[in-house]
């Protein structure tokens, strides 16, 4: 009984052993991972991250290709405005505006332009269904799903005489000849004439110009020229030439000390002005033609 009872505790004792060293096994290899599935997890780390330094190199080449920022290059948002300002020239096949406002620069022209290809206009309803259409064609302009409109002159190129009402004011003319014989300016307002280039008033039978204060500005040369009279320059108190950047000329006659007067002098046929010292001796001479004709000192070159 003891034999048979030592014999099977010993058997259980060694059959326990045996199931404990094979979940000892078992576990060994459920905790520690073989080296290839280490290198697999690290190289695919790897790859991740040479594919986000991939696309960040790619998003800084965008945004530095197309200028982006608030806006792009040739565009800017303003979202506190609810605006977008396209600068230069834009090319779009369609353009939505929910309020129908497309607005220009101050000072600038806003050109709507079909490259080969009519402009056509539409007008929608809250449905996005189309109601109202405006077509401007090389050969014609076509409207359609309108009632009814009108067609009216503002006025006729056949009149020479451009009639406006006494409510009427022309703020802005741009033109680059205007033939007329005469402009006036609203009273109390000025009349201003600009140009980028080149103004040019010429007159068959005369030129007069009568103001309050006439101003001419340029950025190099203000030229009054007659073919076979005479210029005048008359005010009632006086024509007033600014001197401060008329050349000054010494005299080759000149004595004595200076004063702070100058002589105005005409070069012919040029019609440059300049201007020679005024001595306090009065034995001198100054006129214009004793001044110093060199090459340096010319003003008449």
């Amino acid at each position: 009984m003891m034999a048979g009872k030592d014999g099977a505790v010993s058997c259980r004792r060694t059959a326990t052993k045996q199931s404990t060293a094979r979940y000892e096994n078992s576990d060994d290899s459920f905790v520690k991972p073989t080296n290839t599935k280490i290198y697999a997890f690290w190289t695919l780390v790897g790859l991740l991250c040479l594919l986000a330094l991939a696309n960040m190199i790619l998003t800084i080449v965008i945004f530095s290709v197309l200028r982006l920022g608030q806006g792009m290059e040739s565009m800017e948002l303003l979202p506190d405005e609810g605006l977008v300002k396209f600068f230069g020239d834009s090319n779009f096949g369609k353009v939505s505006k929910s309020d129908g406002n497309i607005e220009g620069f101050a000072g600038s022209e806003t050109e709507i332009k079909g490259v080969k290809g009519p402009v056509i206009l539409e007008v929608e309803d809250a449905k996005g269904r189309q109601r109202n259409t405006l077509t401007l064609e090389q050969n014609g302009t076509q409207f359609k799903s309108i009632n009814s409109f009108k067609v009216g002159d503002v006025f006729s190129t056949d009149n020479p005489v451009f009639k406006l009402s006494k409510s009427s004011v022309i703020r802005n003319v741009q033109s680059r000849v205007i033939t007329t014989n005469k402009i006036t300016a609203p009273q109390d307002e000025k009349l201003v004439l600009r140009s980028d280039t080149l103004i040019k008033i010429k007159g068959s039978e005369g030129t007069k110009i009568d103001g309050k204060e006439i101003i001419w500005t340029a950025d190099q040369e203000v030229k009054l020229k007659s073919m076979n009279g005479s210029i005048v320059l008359s005010g009632k108190s006086g024509v007033v030439v600014d001197l401060k950047k008329i050349p000054i000329v010494g005299t080759t006659g000149l004595g004595g000390p200076i004063t702070p007067q100058y002589k105005v002098c005409v070069c012919m046929p040029q019609g440059k002005l300049f201007k020679v010292p005024v001595s306090t001796d009065y034995n001198s001479q100054v006129a214009c033609h004793n001044i110093d004709t060199s090459t340096n000192y010319n003003p008449c070159m």
